[in-house]
């Protein structure tokens, strides 16, 4: 009944147009589901090939400095080269990489993810693809993985720490007192306390980092800030229109 009552206010090629769609919808939807099957087969593909796929052996060393450094750097995903003469040496400072392009990249030649560039990617004395990088080297990136259970059951995933330990990292990325005033290491983890509602972290009445922390950020803030009009203005002037209707 609907349907005809619908059909009545249309043109009369137009609603022929829409009898010959419906019976096609359970089709249209069969066919979405084949492709949904045929990417868990391609996925499933992939997860097997890791799988099945041999650990290279890398040499153990023990390092007394760190220095990172780039010599001549070359590299690409393709034929096409994405980091073309790169050179740079970082010792116990920080360092920032700027651009429009190959930033990402940099962090996964020096998480040893690619060992097919050209040129020198040093850790200390050794070249990265030489050896293994991790007692030394952790990629922190900016979409963590959070799994449901407690804070300790996640700081376990990789090793299998001491809540001393466990303390000491949450210490040196400044979050201890904020992690004791949730029940320490035992806090249950489900979701991000806030979502899609979390407002900037000059308004944010929890405070995740300790009071020199969050004033090492803000001088960061003002430094990048009024560069960002100039590179991102867009980007910039969006920023500032929420931060001031969020009030």
């Amino acid at each position: 009944m609907i349907l005809f009552i619908v059909i009545s206010f249309m043109d009369l090629k137009v609603a022929l147009v829409l009898l010959i769609c419906v019976p096609l919808i359970p089709m249209r939807q069969l066919g979405s589901y084949f492709h949904i099957a045929m990417n868990g087969m391609a996925a499933s593909d992939k997860l097997f090939a890791i799988l099945e796929k041999e650990i290279e052996e890398k040499q153990n060393v023990k390092l007394d400095s760190y220095s990172i450094s780039a010599h001549n750097l070359h590299f690409g995903y393709t034929d096409k080269e994405v980091l073309q003469g790169i050179h740079f040496k970082a010792f116990k400072e920080m360092i920032g990489f700027v651009g429009e392009s190959g930033k990402s990249t940099i962090v996964s030649l020096l998480m040893g993810q690619y060992s097919n560039y050209r040129g020198e990617l040093m850790l200390s004395n050794y070249e990265i693809k030489d050896i293994n990088i991790y007692p030394y080297m952790a990629l922190v990136s900016l979409e963590s993985y959070l799994f449901s259970g407690t804070l300790k059951d996640n700081l376990s995933v990789a090793k299998d720490a001491s809540e001393k330990e466990m303390n000491s990292v949450l210490e040196k990325v400044g979050i201890l007192d904020f992690v004791h005033e949730q029940g320490g290491l035992n806090m249950h983890i489900e979701k991000r306390p806030f979502m899609e509602t979390k407002t900037f972290c000059s308004q944010c009445k929890v405070h995740c980092y300790k009071k020199d922390k969050r004033e090492q950020i803000r001088k960061v803030m003002r430094f990048s800030g009024p560069r960002m009009l100039v590179y991102h203005p867009i980007m910039a002037i969006r920023h500032l229109y929420y931060q001031i209707t969020d009030k």
